[in-house]
C-alpha cells in the first residue's frame, strides 16, 4: 500500500502591470500561494493568529530586517538588484498587523539608499502588502494562503531618461520576477518550516 502524496503547493500566475504616461512611470505585480503543512499539535490557525512578528522576523535574513520598536513596526532591506543602468537596494519601513484570521504588513516608508539625487521621496511611492491565513478549522488539507502585491509609481529618475519604453518594460518585469521569487521562498519554503518548529516548541 503506498503512502498518499502529499497535496502540492499551489501558486496563481503571477500578475505584472506597466504603463508610462509622459515621464511618470508605475510598473507591479501580485502572486498567491497556498501551501499544505502537515497538521501539527498546535494548528495552523493558532499560529497565524498568534505569531505575526515572529513570521516576519523568521521570514528574513537577520541582515536584512531591523525591528523599529513595539508597535510591530520594521526596516526591510530587499537586497541589491539591477534596473537598466542603475543598481538599486531598496528600503521599506512596514507595519505589521494581527488581524483576527490573519498576519498582515503593509509599507509605510521606503529609501534607496545612495540615490537619493535621482530618486525623490516626493516624486516615487513604493506600496508593499502582504496576508497569511490558515485554512479553516476542519478543512480537508491543512495549508497556508498567502499573497503578496507591490506597486512603484513615480517620475522616472533622469538617469533614465532617453531609454526605450520597452527596455524599462522589460526592467520593471525582470525586478518584479526577482521580488516575486523571494516571496515564494519566504512563503512556500520558511513559513511551513517555522510552524513545524513554533508547533513543537
Amino acid at each position: 500500500v503506498h503512502a498518499p502524496r502529499a497535496a502540492a503547493v499551489r501558486q496563481s500566475a503571477a500578475e505584472f502591470t506597466y504603463a508610462q504616461e509622459g515621464d511618470i512611470v508605475s510598473f507591479g505585480a501580485r502572486q498567491s500561494f497556498v501551501v499544505p503543512v502537515k497538521p501539527e499539535a498546535k494548528t495552523a490557525q493558532d499560529y497565524v493568529k498568534s505569531c505575526s512578528q515572529r513570521l516576519m522576523v523568521n521570514s528574513w535574513d537577520p541582515s536584512q530586517i531591523e525591528k523599529l520598536d513595539d508597535e510591530g513596526n520594521y526596516k526591510i532591506k530587499f537586497g541589491t538588484f539591477d534596473f537598466l543602468v542603475i543598481k538599486i537596494s531598496p528600503e521599506v519601513d512596514c507595519k505589521i498587523l494581527q488581524r483576527e484570521a490573519s498576519s498582515a504588513f503593509m509599507s509605510k516608508g521606503w529609501r534607496i539608499p545612495g540615490l537619493e539625487e535621482q530618486v525623490s521621496l516626493d516624486e516615487y511611492d513604493i506600496k508593499v502588502r502582504g496576508e497569511v491565513k490558515a485554512s479553516p478549522e476542519g478543512s480537508s488539507v491543512t495549508s497556508f494562503r498567502s499573497k503578496i502585491e507591490f506597486e512603484v509609481r513615480g517620475k522616472q529618475p533622469p538617469i533614465l531618461t532617453g531609454i526605450p519604453e520597452a527596455a524599462n518594460r522589460a526592467a520593471a518585469e525582470q525586478l518584479c520576477k526577482a521580488l516575486l521569487t523571494g516571496a515564494n521562498r519566504r512563503f512556500c519554503e520558511i513559513l511551513p518550516e517555522d510552524y513545524k518548529r513554533w508547533a513543537n516548541e
